[in-house]
């Protein structure tokens, strides 16, 4: 028996109602709004409809192009409904899901699925267009459900929660069954321009995200080149850079300043060693207050507060070498090799595993030294020592003998904060961009169950959304 073969859980389902039933003595009886185990009690003036009902799964097209457009997995977004790019591909040479203009890509294996990969088919260049056979193909009845407003379905947690439940298959092979949306889904349904509206305001907020996306992407441009400027030439006192007049060129490291010392970090550390390099595993304990970081935990602007694991004191005790100080530069080993921040005092006492631990000394400043690791000139001399290795891994003595630029203490300091400035900004819009994302989700959760309402007609309908319906 195939995974599409399997039977989904039996339910009562059954639509009451929302009008009053006439009793036998010609009274009204009240019945029940229609209830749907997804979007709870329906509000009046909705359906409650069989997603069968309203979309076709995978439906049947007949590619009239030699080549079409060609949307690849890596292409869907976790978040908007954009796919980021498209190619071009003869169709005959692949056996892909077909799709048109409007339907939905439903990503349907792990960790897709879990992830949240989902695609509005926006405008082509082809009637028809083909992808991975590991698409559902949401292809919506115009007249009944708007494009853009069956994407939002797809995208809402009730749906994507409840296909990953029904997730059959193999460990890491797992895949939604189709039967998940051919038969098992139910959809409250507004009438068709609340549907429009409530999609404008949806693709109103992913337009928002899409832009501040970018105005981070363009920050962290200037950023870098920022970084590259200020670690090639200097700071002077009054902040302005140095010029050019007085360099000097040095191998792996390019053009800095003629008075800058050259050495290797290992010169400048106070203290070097390594995290736990044995599986961690051993030491986690659910009731343990130290928080073990992991690579994973590590970005260029400082420690990541995720889902860490965490170990007890007693075993922090144990494993006293790799636990961290303030101040302390931790170095990814492996994964991406070299990637470097600075420990703050939040995470002082926390333990650490497959990480590198460098504790400068006097004459370095640590957010300088965690920069210059992470820079062009730093990169450089990592994949140096990489070439050739069949596994990307970075070790202690490696990083020992990485040849750092020295300025005085004081333009180090001079530079971090010339860079430190754009970070800023950089957070500014990393927050603004959270605060939105959690605006959306909200507002997706209301908007598809009736708790807030679009039946007004001073909301306008975009452009965007007219084009689809």
């Amino acid at each position: 028996m195939s995974d599409d073969d399997i039977p989904a859980e039996q339910t009562d389902d059954s639509p009451t109602t929302d009008a009053a039933e006439t009793a036998v003595d010609g009274g009204a009886v009240a019945t029940e709004a229609p209830q749907s185990r997804f979007w709870g009690v329906v509000p009046s003036g909705w359906e409650l409809v069989e997603g069968s009902e309203v979309y076709d799964v995978n439906p049947s097209y007949t590619p009239e192009e030699e080549e079409v457009t060609y949307i690849e997995m890596d292409a869907l977004d976790t978040e908007l409904p954009f796919p980021k790019y498209s190619k071009k591909r003869k169709a005959a040479d692949y056996s892909g899901k077909l799709f048109g203009e409007g339907d939905t890509l439903f990503a349907r294996i792990t960790p897709c699925t879990e992830n949240g990969k989902t695609a509005f088919v926006n405008e082509m260049d082809t009637e028809v267009g083909i992808g991975s056979t590991e698409y559902a193909v949401l292809s919506p009845d115009r007249e009944r459900i708007h494009p853009l407003y069956l994407y939002y379905v797809a995208k809402s947690h009730p749906v994507r929660n409840y296909a990953i439940s029904r997730m059959r298959g193999s460990t890491g092979r797992q895949r939604v069954p189709f039967d998940v949306f051919r038969k098992e889904l139910d959809i409250a349904l507004p009438p068709l321009q609340e549907q429009r509206r409530s999609a404008s305001v949806l693709y109103n907020i992913d337009s928002l995200i899409q832009k501040t996306n970018s105005v981070i992407e363009q920050l962290e441009r200037v950023r870098r080149g920022t970084e590259q400027e200020v670690l090639s030439r200097g700071v002077l006192e009054d902040g302005s850079l140095r010029d050019y007049s007085d360099t000097k060129s040095e191998k792996w490291i390019g053009k800095v300043p003629a008075d800058w010392e050259v050495r290797p970090y290992g010169e400048v550390l106070d203290d070097s060693s390594v995290g736990i390099v044995v599986k961690p595993s051993q030491y986690y304990d659910d009731s343990g207050s130290v928080p073990i970081l992991r690579s994973k935990d590590i970005s260029r602007d400082g420690i990541q507060n995720g889902d860490f694991e965490y170990m007890t004191e007693e075993s922090n005790e144990e494993n006293a070498n790799s636990r961290l100080s303030a101040g302390d530069v931790i170095t990814v080993r492996s994964g991406d090799p070299g990637l470097s921040c600075v420990v703050t005092s939040e995470y002082e006492g926390a333990n650490c595993a497959d990480l590198l631990i460098t504790t400068p000394g006097d004459e370095i400043d640590p957010q300088f030294a965690a920069m210059w690791i992470n820079s062009r000139a730093g990169r450089k001399q990592i994949d140096r020592f990489q070439a050739g290795l069949a596994q990307q891994h970075f070790n202690l003595g490696d990083l020992r003998k990485l040849q750092i630029a020295v300025p005085s203490l004081e333009e180090q300091q001079r530079i971090v904060q010339k860079v430190a400035s754009l970070t800023r900004s950089i957070e500014v819009e990393e927050q603004y961009l959270d605060k939105i994302k959690r605006v959306k989700r909200g507002l997706l959760q209301d908007l598809l169950t009736g708790d807030s309402r679009t039946n007004v007609p001073e909301l306008d309908v975009l452009e965007q959304v007219k084009l689809h319906g």
